[in-house]
């Protein structure tokens, strides 16, 4: 067991009941912040500690608090009253009867709009949520279901939970159902005219329909954005309007430009300002005279949130003959914005990831299912967890297209302002072999992440990155940035000036010098797997020749993890996977070509992954100046023009000609002058050119 430190033992010694009290001891105290009920008989203290200090009870007279006793801590401030997120991580220990720490429990709450935590400690010790659940997230929650009438008319139905608010998503959801309303209500009249357009037009037409979509632009402790789309097909025309709601989260209020903004007059100068710079970029776009019409732009029903700023709406035949979506960054529109309607932009360095299977009664019994409907799901339904924590988790359904292995969003399925470990949530529905799913999310770091999930051959939910991989923590632009580097819970230092790194720890510090003139590149990236992160740092040596360092600090000096012996690899990051990086660097055979090269962390140090044929990535064309034959059989004819998609560096180059011939061409090095050599002949004998750099 471990002793209390002196100054919170005696603390605790003479701290008095009064000071953290009894729930509703003294008239004074606030009905927020967490209140620790006690149900076991042999615990002789409590105590409640954040990062600005920690406060504790014992009973006056100096025994065993008695069962069922509950404690308040109230440490929030005035962070309390207001409704900005103040989530405040905090921990609670109890203690025996010399002050020894019996058991301990962290955790991390929301205690902005007045939020009360009940706490319990059993019998047995352990330090739980009252009723045993952990607080994982889940703030506001929203599951959007589409339905239809069968005759053509689509709505989307969002049904919002703010966690213990039943009152304001009862108001929210009450709202959103007005919409749906007004927008059905016209059902016949749309008809009728869908009818009346299309009588007596010859050819196929469309059938008639009606949609309502929505989708939750942002969603936290302070406001819920919601932006619909009301679309209707009326045979020879179409109405397509896009109008956005936005919510108080306390209250369920919703809000107009004045509650959210503190210069209407301003904010619309400035918008105005800024839409219209924005605009000069895309002449021939925009109708003759659009520019009188900008001002009108910033108005009720024309303005939402999202996680990165403000967004303007300018619907169809208002600027263009198209939707146009003018955003604003939170920074250039602080000054403008309340206070508490700001997002939380502290980033820290933390994991945060997903995982996703598929519902039973079991798997869902290791998580805490969120929203008020949390528990209701069905076998089968995906399953999305939290691995660390997250936030502006958003679900999709996509289609997407495996020529290029790019996609498109259809809808919203789901969106959930936060998730920490331990917490999870259903959604219905049905996963195919080809990506149909997209979960996209916020780390702590405030990098937006995409995962495609789709079913394997096993028939399990298999995710992908549609990005690319892990690209890091880009600190470039944070520093100087401090975080534990070396595992001994202490932050440490970096700083970068010129080529040089600079780490501080405590009273020390040590250098770094790359040779570089100048680092460019800054990230953060636990290679090695062993729980600490490595700072890999680059640029461009000369002529867009770039090295990248992987540098591991101990607490005391800076060290050089190698590539293949050599203190730097040749090429820039791409991407990082666990103990692998992946380096975009350049291949000089028959030109000069960009190609992805593998490392594995393995023994000390970084080793070049092996392949029997490199993928080259270009659309330079090369022209032999005679005919070529190919190890496959065949012939690329001499003029047609070829380019290189593959090589292994040694006896061959895979090509391609335009006119689809491929195949590999088998060649040598040419050990005497440099270069390669074609069945005997130097390769700028047989080519007419070669795209080598420099």
């Amino acid at each position: 067991m471990r002793r209390l430190t002196a100054v919170l033992l005696v603390f605790s010694l003479i701290f008095c009941l009064c000071a953290c009290g009894h729930k509703g001891d003294g008239n004074d105290e606030r009905e927020c912040g967490v209140f620790v009920t006690v149900k076991a008989d042999d615990i002789y203290a409590v105590s409640c500690g954040t990062e600005n200090g920690s406060d504790s009870a014992t009973p006056a007279d100096g025994g065993t608090i008695k069962k069922g006793e509950v404690y308040h801590f109230d440490f929030a401030g005035d962070a309390a009253e207001g409704s900005k997120s103040a989530v405040i991580p905090y921990m609670i220990c109890i203690y025996d009867e010399n002050f020894n720490i019996i058991s301990e429990a962290s955790f991390e709450d929301d205690f902005s709009n007045m939020a009360k935590v009940q706490i319990v400690v059993t019998k047995d010790h352990n330090i739980i949520y009252e009723g045993g659940k952990v607080d994982c997230g889940g703030k506001v929650s929203v599951d959007l279901n589409r339905f239809n009438d069968s005759l053509g008319v689509y709505a989307t139905e969002a049904d919002v939970s703010i966690a213990n608010n039943e009152e304001a998503s009862s108001k929210i959801n009450k709202a959103l159902d007005g919409y749906i309303d007004s927008f059905t209500e016209n059902t016949e009249a749309n008809r009728a005219s869908y009818t009346k357009n299309t009588s007596g037009v010859s050819g196929e037409i469309p059938d008639f329909s009606m949609t309502h979509d929505v989708s939750v632009s942002r969603g936290d402790s302070s406001i819920i954005c919601f932006r619909t789309r009301d679309y209707v097909y009326l045979g020879t025309e179409e109405k397509d309007t896009v109008i956005a709601h936005n919510f108080d989260t306390a209250s369920g209020k919703e809000l107009k430009l004045e509650d959210v903004f503190n210069d209407i007059d301003a904010l619309k100068s400035f918008c105005t300002e800024n839409i219209l710079i924005s605009t000069t970029a895309e002449e021939g776009v925009y109708k003759e005279g659009f520019t009188s019409v900008i001002p009108e732009l910033v108005k009720d029903g024309n303005w939402y949130l999202s996680n990165d700023g403000l967004v303007i709406i300018a619907n169809k035949g208002v600027v263009s003959d198209k939707l146009h979506e003018f955003k604003i960054p939170y920074s250039d529109i602080e000054k403008y914005l309340n206070e508490e309607y700001m997002p939380n932009s502290k980033k820290t360095v933390a994991p945060g990831s997903i995982t996703a299977s598929f519902a039973n009664e079991k798997s869902a019994d290791d998580y805490v299912l969120i929203g008020d409907d949390g528990d209701d799901y069905s076998d089968g339904d995906l399953l999305i967890a939290a691995s660390g924590s997250i936030s502006n988790v958003g679900v999709y359904s996509v289609k997407y297209n495996s020529d290029n292995n790019s996609y498109g969003l259809i809808s919203q399925l789901f969106y959930c302002s936060d998730l920490r470990e331990g917490g999870a949530f259903t959604v219905e529905t049905a996963l195919e072999a080809t990506p149909n799913i997209l979960v996209q999310f916020t780390t702590p770091y405030g990098t937006v992440t995409n995962n495609l999930l789709s079913l394997d051959a096993d028939g399990n939910v298999s995710i992908t990155d549609p990005d690319g991989g892990n690209n890091g923590i880009d600190i470039i632009n944070d520093l100087p940035f401090e975080l534990d580097l070396n595992g001994d819970s202490n932050n440490d230092e970096i700083s970068i000036s010129g080529g040089s790194v600079n780490i501080k720890s405590g009273g020390s510090s040590a250098d770094f010098d790359t040779g570089l003139e100048e680092i460019t590149v800054a990230l953060l990236h636990d290679s090695d797997c062993d729980g600490n992160f490595e700072l890999f740092v680059g640029g461009d040596m000369a002529s867009d020749d770039y090295i990248v360092y992987c540098l591991k600090y101990d607490g005391k000096t800076i060290k050089s993890i190698s590539f293949d012996g050599e203190a730097c690899a040749y090429g820039d990051v791409s991407s990082f996977a666990a103990n692998k990086i992946y380096l975009n660097t350049v291949a000089n055979i028959l030109g000069t070509y960009s190609y992805t090269k593998e490392f594995e962390y393995s023994d000390g140090e970084f080793k070049a992954v092996k392949s029997s044929s490199y993928k080259i990535s270009t659309d330079t064309y090369i022209v032999p100046n005679t005919d070529l034959a190919l190890a496959e059989g065949g012939t690329i004819s001499a003029g047609s023009e070829i380019r290189i998609t593959g090589t292994d560096f040694e006896s061959f180059v895979s090509v391609e000609a335009k006119d689809g011939t491929s195949g590999k061409l088998q060649l040598s090095k040419n050990n005497g002058e440099g270069g390669w050599l074609i069945n005997g002949a130097p390769e700028s004998e047989v080519f007419q050119s070669l795209p080598y750099a420099g």
